[in-house]
């Protein structure tokens, strides 16, 4: 029993200084995700600390807690550590509580909700086509939009998924089976933009019997990671406008290929917020299929609508989850 203080402070020195080198590590990995966070996505290199999950963070200042707590008592260095890792921690934890992970634990109120609304991007299938069609029969809303539908709405292959006297609509880029009546549905834009890439937008009007006559506009925005958001949002605020021509979208869905909060979200639909989290149910992320780790497609909506549920579902096919929202009217 003597030598256990001894033992104890072999044990600290050995373990210090591996100690010191996570908790530096952390202590670096965290201000770089906490500068990346106040920055945002305007440029490649905040874009990439923007886009890291908020969850990988928590593990990283959760590790340098660990190693700060090796180190011995006393020393200034250790309680500095410890500070930096817990703020670190707070600050992760936040991000992933509000844009991760939904507190909800109810099902989905598709009975008593004015308006449900489905967005799946299945990346033109083809000979999946049919097994797309039969999986996203499975989570129907009143109006179900798909970006980049391939084959899933030929008519050979509809008419074995889709509900009969339901509207069908397919432009090509995107498509809609609506339930309730389709008042307009177009391309508002399709053009590829020197050193962005191809933007695409469509606009898709209901008739609700629950919240009237709702506008949801559809977008599908580049995807290459070496690609500045900020240089979308810039080329998106000349684009949105004139292609909108004067409609104010309700809704925005669609595959936005960025991060919640980007500066996209605040050029395409300004104003419009995402579901707060104890309105989400579940992991929200929905890329890559089947562990997504990227919350890249959205769902946003203006203020004639309020979040009743929004989840992201894994319909078993593709690369994309898709997501599933429910909405009521605001008086």
């Amino acid at each position: 029993m003597r030598r256990a203080p001894g033992n104890r402070r072999r044990v600290s020195r050995w373990a210090e200084a591996p100690a010191w080198v996570v908790l530096a590590a952390c202590s670096a990995a965290s201000a770089a995700w906490a500068v990346g966070q106040a920055i945002g996505d305007r440029w490649v290199w905040s874009q990439v600390l923007y886009w890291t999950p908020a969850w990988a963070a928590l593990v990283a200042s959760m590790l340098g807690l660990g190693a700060a707590g090796l180190l011995p008592r006393g020393r200034r260095s250790r309680v500095l550590g410890t500070w930096v890792m817990v703020a670190a921690a707070l600050l992760s934890a936040a991000r992933f509580l509000r844009w991760e992970v939904g507190w909800a634990l109810t099902e989905f109120p598709s009975e008593d909700a004015a308006l449900t609304v489905t967005h799946w991007n299945p990346q033109w299938p083809g000979a999946a086509a049919l097994e797309s069609g039969r999986a996203l029969s499975t989570i129907l809303g009143d109006v179900t939009i798909v970006s980049n539908p391939g084959s899933i709405l030929r008519s050979a292959v509809a008419d074995d998924w889709v509900p009969p006297g339901w509207a069908v609509r397919d432009h090509g880029h995107f498509a809609v089976v609506s339930r309730l009546p389709v008042v307009e549905c177009s391309v508002l834009l399709f053009t590829s933009v020197p050193r962005v890439g191809l933007v695409w937008l469509g606009w898709v009007e209901v008739e609700s019997p629950g919240a009237g006559r709702i506008g949801i506009l559809v977008a599908d925005l580049p995807s290459n990671p070496r690609l500045a958001r900020g240089a979308v949002a810039e080329a998106l605020a000349a684009l949105v406008p004139p292609a909108l021509g004067g409609r104010v979208p309700d809704l925005v869905v669609g595959d936005l290929n960025c991060t919640p909060g980007s500066m996209v979200w605040e050029t395409l639909a300004p104003g419009m917020d995402a579901a707060p989290p104890w309105r989400s149910r579940g992991w929200m992320a929905t890329f890559k299929r089947p562990w997504p780790v990227l919350r890249i497609d959205a769902a946003l909506v203006g203020p004639r609508l309020r979040w009743r549920r929004a989840e992201s579902v894994d319909l078993g096919i593709g690369e994309h989850r898709a997501q599933r929202c429910a909405f009521e009217p605001v008086s």
